[in-house]
């Protein structure tokens, strides 16, 4: 395996989920549509409709988000491309350490919200990538063994609050 360059994207079932719901709901909206011009149903029905007008936008940023997101190591630059804001990019000898913080918080449910930071030498945050657990990048060997080849601390810390 080549640790000198690879890019992660996010698994295809997302791609698969989030493409099924954007034209699933907006056939459905067709459909209210086509039953409400051929006055089938009224116009308070038709409102159902919009719902899957909705559904269907969410689908369509969750596909804009999966085709988009990915982190890229090529030249010894990490880059995470941030489909909801600024691409930020990181050198290897600018890296000071790679801190993957894992927050459960305990209500009716335990939840778990996962960061993966970049520090730099003067510790600031060089990278900030917020994790939903689909990349899987605290479990990624290409991405955990190039910042082990690039000898790169890997810190791994857990927070429990209550809500």
């Amino acid at each position: 395996m080549d640790y000198t360059s690879f890019k992660i994207k996010n698994p295809k079932w997302a791609c698969l989920i989030s493409l099924s719901l954007t034209l699933v709901s907006l056939a459905v909206f067709i459909v209210f549509l086509y039953l409400e011009r051929l006055n089938r149903i009224s116009k308070a029905e038709t409102v159902i409709g919009f719902l899957f007008l909705f559904f269907a936008i969410c689908g369509a940023v969750m596909l804009y988000a999966y085709c988009y997101e990915r982190i890229v190591y090529s030249k010894g630059i990490y880059t995470y491309f941030n489909p909801f804001g600024r691409t930020r990019s990181a050198r290897v000898k600018d890296i000071r350490a790679v801190k993957f913080l894992t927050v459960y918080t305990y209500g009716k449910s335990i939840r778990a919200r996962s960061r993966i930071l970049f520090y730099g030498r003067n510790k600031e945050i060089l990278i900030n990538i917020c994790s939903d657990e689909s990349m899987q990048l605290n479990k990624n060997q290409i991405f955990l063994k190039s910042l082990k080849r690039n000898r790169i601390k890997i810190i791994r810390e857990e927070k429990h609050q209550d809500l």
